[in-house]
């Protein structure tokens, strides 16, 4: 008998309800898989990693988060697949499927391999229809409420610093030629070695 292991990460949990009009129309544009992948698709080019791409992403949460001050990256492979679980009138479940953990870069670009490869990972995205979202604050100014048109947007916090290998490689690559530290290069060098490695075996 196979059995198969789903480890659910819940990236987005349940915030306060958010008010939307009673009549709000089922058939918004985008759709919360779409909403969804948007997101997973900045996340897998890498976009995560960049102030510009973490304030895009922002966009499609009903509050944006703060990059975190933890440099970290987590890198993760491709998903196969995004898939709606439920949605009411203004609330909906979106899983991604198939995301294998491959470990993390530290700060001094450094890798750490994961305790252990689990295929079958799934993360969780809850989602509200609504027309009232949050926008960052400018030059330090704190975030704000503000009205605008009817669409799904994710709920929760933004996560962590998500990237593939395909997009850490060349993220460590740049920051690598950008220190003169010795001991970050070697660092660097030997995550490359590692992380190639890891797309080597997952291509064969």
């Amino acid at each position: 008998m196979l059995i198969i292991r789903v480890a659910v990460f819940l990236l987005a949990p349940m915030l306060e309800t958010v008010a939307v009009p009673a009549q709000a129309p089922q058939q918004a544009k985008p759709s919360p898989v779409q909403v969804v992948e948007r997101y997973v698709a900045l996340k897998e080019s890498g976009a995560l990693l960049t102030p510009e791409g973490w304030k895009k992403a922002g966009t499609l949460f009903v509050r944006p988060s703060l990059a975190p001050q933890d440099t970290t990256i987590w890198v993760v492979s491709k998903s196969s697949s995004v898939s709606e679980y439920r949605r009411g009138t203004n609330q909906a479940e979106v899983h991604e499927w198939g995301i294998d953990q491959l470990g993390k870069i530290d700060g001094s670009l450094g890798y750490t391999p994961p305790p252990k490869r689990t295929d079958w990972q799934m993360h969780v995205y809850r989602l509200v229809l609504t027309n009232k979202y949050w926008e960052p604050g400018e030059q330090g100014q704190p975030a704000r409420e503000v009205t605008g048109s009817l669409e799904w947007r994710i709920e929760g916090d933004q996560g962590l610093r998500w990237a593939t290998i395909d997009a850490a490689i060349p993220y460590v690559i740049m920051m690598r030629d950008k220190t003169s530290d010795p001991a970050i290069k070697k660092n660097a060098d030997n995550t490359l070695a590692r992380l190639r490695s890891i797309a080597a075996q997952d291509r064969r």
